[in-house]
């Protein structure tokens, strides 16, 4: 099974059509004047992830001078993300060796996509990808579901980055997506000394509607 197959369309806005290439799930949230929950937001139900793969620090990076810290690990590039072009069964040539292949997995409940933790106490990564198609000119805010930092790149350009201060930061950006496809690639880094659940995920919402 490609990812490219079955579109699907769901209404965003009264006015907004927002048409992804993986299916997408409503997301939830409250109204203050209602207990209720209503639509708010679209999150992405299936992805093609590659990983988790262990990642360990560099020699003497607890060392004083020229620390090396988990901001410095998430900003490195370990594959070429300008150039990728995720396919199921495809495997990708690793930074560390070896070659990982791509591997269709749906998101659970909660829009995140569940990672398992390498077994040694060194930091991991991950990669995950999906398309996203428009038929017209729209934006939206993005939000990166996790407890993790993580950052995200749109057809090979950054557009969020974060989580390094603890597992509650929420990363955010905003994209903005011309009539086709787009390739939406999410980096998840495991940072071992956390106790939050690894796992990765995304939200769209409509400028304006978070």
């Amino acid at each position: 099974m490609r990812l490219g197959v079955g579109p699907c369309r769901v209404a965003l806005v009264a006015a907004l059509i927002l048409m992804l290439v993986v299916p997408v799930a409503a997301a939830k949230r409250k109204d203050k004047k209602n207990e209720e929950s209503e639509p708010a937001g679209l999150r992405v139900e299936r992805w093609l992830v590659l990983g988790p793969v262990a990642h360990p620090l560099p020699v003497f990076h607890d060392a004083e001078k020229g620390g090396y810290d988990l901001t410095k690990l998430l900003d490195e590039t370990t594959l070429s993300e300008r150039t990728l072009r995720p396919r199921e069964g495809e495997a990708a040539s690793w930074f560390g060796g070896g070659s990982p292949a791509w591997t269709a997995s749906p998101a659970g409940k909660e829009g995140r996509v569940a990672l398992e933790r390498p077994g040694s106490d060194d930091p991991a990564l991950a990669w995950t990808a999906t398309w996203l198609e428009v038929e017209r000119w729209s934006a939206f805010d993005l939000v990166l579901l996790g407890g993790h930092p993580r950052r995200a790149w749109l057809d090979g350009r950054p557009v969020a980055s974060g989580g390094t201060g603890g597992p509650d930061d929420q990363v955010k950006g905003k994209i903005e997506l011309t009539t086709g496809k787009h390739l939406l690639v999410v980096q998840t880094l495991l940072d071992p000394e956390r106790e939050a659940d690894w796992s990765i995920g995304a939200s769209l919402f409509a400028e304006g509607e978070e």
